[in-house]
């Protein structure tokens, strides 16, 4: 083990911690850097006196990723010179088209290791001497039955591109005879489509099997390789899952489904009698997995998830009639399970954290999955017989996984596209740039300020900036994981809820106070919470919350802690008016309802998507929302039951759940997406010498 310390300038760097230590004032100061960060640190650090390439820091830190690494270096470079900073010195040069060289001393300190518990106490060390005689013959006498070294985890060389493709390519899946790639491509401005490419005949063109204006993903083969079934959502939202005969392209309707952007939410068992499919549960509004009987052509719910919880992406294994799934707790906090075809459930992680992507291994002895439960996007392998957790391969943005059939071989995919905040006032507009990924945006309602996710100081925090971007700061540091955040109609505080990562620990709705500089739990307890708005009177909240079992809206007074349901059949994000009209959209149902006091609740506007359950907000003439046309993406402004475009963007370009904000003096505030791209990408175990 490298046991090296550095002394860089003032600061006592160690590797091993991630972690920087300098004595100043007679007070010790620590800084913990991000990984990716402080990987560019080390790498200056071992090069003294020379420079290093972005292409090297590309290829070494980011895995050959230069779409994410090249913001990513800026980023670093901007952090390690902010914290090495003496002064006016300069600490870290930039060298015109070569990159970068740091600049202050560095000394290398050889630490001695830890020695082992024994060695730390002459007791133990006298102990030891005598009984090691009989320690070893017992060794020796029990090693027919002793356990095996663990095999160390595999590890892997540099994805290879399996598709070069313009657009997103995602939801791989591999035909049973390992010859032929199906995939849905959505290209520029185009639904996604069904394509399958021919693995043995790599200049052999792509076959299109759908042809619809709506989009279709998720393609998943029958045993004998003949058929094909995938997804179908049309521009509201509505999901079905049909069957495509490959040799005549002649298709017909499964049964209904419910899909989030770019998760595997449909399988073809092995035996070829059962669909598993995502779908929302009657009468209620978390999703399930439901198994589809191809021969009795019954339908059963086979997962029954709690309040608060959903199901969210599955696979088969490949030679059984199991089941893998991810089910989710709020918005972040994840778990892998499997069932069998009778529901018997057994949970495979315990890490409270986000998962996009699963695949078994070709024996069925592993689960392979995408995970952030270190922090960052890696795949880990986990061991079904012992439920041994390792890491496999690390990249900042893999999503769906696809087993190959060598042994050890995956496909995935590779997102490259970030996102971005863009705020417009008119056909005047302003990009907010930095090197992390900004998201999901909200306006103060005097338009000063915004609040927003980033993950700029290496994992997702809530964030304060100017309405231009400047002055950026962190409001939250390490404190669980962070919902999105609402302002209050003065500008002056901000509510959001957090979602603790340690085990028994409760969902928090914390108030801060920005004038103050304070905060206040408003709310915790067993149940969940997201999405808060403020009421105009700045005195209640509306939040979502599977208070009552399922997704509802809820009214808190701010004075007695007092709760009220506000809707009955279903709410995930509320907005009120002037006159106390509640505005609401539904877990998993298209569309933007309307409640007038003690009414009934009715559809108000059909057209807003699924996903788009949070795209939109009101102004003093009506509401202003995101409709996801065939080839725009339109800003619409609905008033007086009348529906007019107010402005288009680029089919696509603007992120899914809750990417729209507007302040009194109409600025807009948008989430948008870098031009998107994702690629399928191979990976393969290293040769055992390392080639």
């Amino acid at each position: 083990m490298d046991t090296r310390e550095y002394q860089v300038g003032g600061w006592r760097v160690v590797p091993k911690e991630l972690r920087l230590t300098r004595e100043q004032n007679g007070e010790v100061q620590a800084e913990t850097l991000p990984k990716k960060v402080f990987d560019v640190l080390l790498q200056l650090i071992q090069a003294p006196g020379h420079s290093v390439s972005r292409d090297t820091l590309v290829e070494t830190v980011w895995q050959g990723n230069a779409a994410v690494g090249n913001r990513g270096i800026t980023n670093a470079i901007y952090q390690l010179r902010k914290l090495l900073a003496e002064g006016d010195q300069e600490v870290i040069r930039t060298i015109a088209k070569t990159g970068y060289q740091l600049l202050l001393p560095v000394e290398t300190i050889e630490t001695a290791p830890e020695p082992p518990p024994y060695e730390q106490n002459g007791f133990f060390s006298h102990r030891w001497g005598l009984i090691s005689g009989l320690a070893i013959a017992l060794l020796v006498g029990l090693s027919w039955s002793w356990p095996r070294t663990p095999k160390p985890p595999a590890s892997y060389g540099k994805p290879t591109p399996l598709t070069y493709l313009e657009g997103v390519e995602e939801t791989p899946a591999l035909s049973p005879d390992g010859r032929y790639l199906a995939f849905m491509w959505e290209r520029y401005n185009e639904p996604g489509r069904i394509f399958i490419q021919d693995l043995s005949r790599p200049d052999a063109s792509l076959r299109q099997i759908s042809f619809s204006n709506d989009n279709e993903s998720n393609p998943s083969w029958s045993p004998d390789g003949s058929q094909l079934a995938f997804q179908r959502v049309d521009d509201a939202g509505r999901c079905d899952v049909w069957i495509k005969t490959l040799e005549t392209l002649e298709e017909h309707r499964i049964t209904s489904c419910v899909q989030e952007r770019f998760h595997r939410a449909l399988d073809w068992s092995p035996s070829g009698r059962f669909l598993a499919v995502i779908d929302k549960v009657p009468q209620q509004e978390h999703s399930a997995v439901f198994l589809y009987d191809l021969t009795t052509h019954e339908r059963r719910q086979l997962t029954r998830p709690e309040q608060g919880q959903r199901d969210n992406q599955l696979a088969w294994a490949h030679n059984s009639d199991t089941l893998a799934f991810i089910r989710y707790q709020g918005a972040y906090w994840a778990e892998l399970y499997t069932t069998d075809i009778d529901g018997g459930i057994t949970q495979q992680t315990n890490d409270r954290a986000s998962i996009h992507g699963l695949s078994w291994s070709r024996d069925d002895a592993t689960l392979v999955f995408n995970s952030m439960r270190d922090g960052g996007h890696s795949l880990w392998q986990i061991a079904l017989e012992d439920g041994n957790l390792q890491p496999m391969h690390r990249d900042l943005t893999p999503f769906n996984i696809e087993a190959l059939p060598e042994p050890g071989h995956y496909a995935y995919v590779r997102h490259a596209s970030l996102e971005y905040l863009q705020v417009w006032q008119g056909e005047s507009e302003h990009r907010i740039e930095s090197a992390g990924r900004d998201l999901y945006g909200t306006l103060s309602p005097d338009g000063e300020r915004m609040a927003f996710l980033s993950n700029r100081s290496g994992r997702f925090e809530i964030w304060l900036a100017r309405r231009d971007g400047r002055s950026a700061r962190a409001l939250s540091h390490n404190e669980g994981s962070m919902e999105l955040p609402a302002w209050s109609p003065d500008s002056e505080k901000l509510v959001a809820p957090i979602i603790s990562t340690e085990e028994g620990e409760e969902t928090r709705l914390v108030l801060f106070d920005l004038t103050h500089n304070r905060r206040q739990v408003l709310l915790q307890d067993k149940h969940q919470y997201r999405n808060p708005q403020w009421l105009a009177d700045g005195n209640s909240l509306l939040v979502a919350s599977n208070r009552s079992g399922s997704w509802q809206i809820w009214q808190l007074d701010l004075a007695s802690g007092h709760l009220t349901q506000r809707t009955e059949n279903g709410g995930i994000f509320a907005r009120q008016d002037a006159q106390g009209v509640l505005y609401f959209t539904r877990p998993n149902v298209p569309g933007l309802w309307r409640k007038q006091g003690d009414g009934t609740s009715e559809v108000l506007i059909e057209e807003l998507s699924t996903d788009d359950w949070g795209n939109w907000a009101l102004n003093e003439t009506g509401v202003v929302y995101l409709h996801r046309a065939v080839d725009v993406d339109e800003l619409v402004v609905w008033a007086d039951g009348e529906r007019r475009v107010q402005q288009e963007f680029e089919r696509g370009s603007i992120k899914i759940h809750r990417s729209l904000s507007l302040d009194q003096n109409g600025h807009l505030l948008l989430t948008r997406l870098g031009k998107r791209e994702a690629n399928i990408v191979t990976i393969a175990p290293r040769a055992a010498n390392g080639a």
